[in-house]
């Protein structure tokens, strides 16, 4: 994948909802450097849930956001899980400075 490359998939068959399709996108913003010809030992997994899917649907942005950490700083932890940690970012209201006509 190229960095700043936009990559647009299609999802169809999906459960409970027979005939939609959504089409995410995926952009590489930044690179992993991996070992010569260790590519493919270091794949960035990438999870679509059946919610996101349904969200999409349902007309709503779904955007996820997957941060890589340096294993050289990451705290010694073991992951409980095998699925994508993630939060649910609030909307917010913007107060601008100026009246929007």
């Amino acid at each position: 994948m190229l960095i700043g490359a936009v990559y647009r998939m299609r999802v169809t068959n999906i459960r409970l909802a027979e005939g939609a399709e959504v089409f995410p996108t995926v952009e590489v913003v930044d690179r992993l450097y991996t070992p010569v010809g260790q590519e493919r030992r270091f794949a960035i997994p990438i999870d679509i849930t059946e919610e996101d899917l349904k969200l999409a649907i349902d007309g709503k942005f779904v955007t996820r956001v997957i941060y890589l950490e340096n294993p050289r700083n990451a705290l010694p932890a073991r992951e409980v899980s095998k699925s994508q940690n993630w939060f649910e970012a609030a909307l917010a209201k913007i107060r601008w400075p100026w009246p929007m006509d």
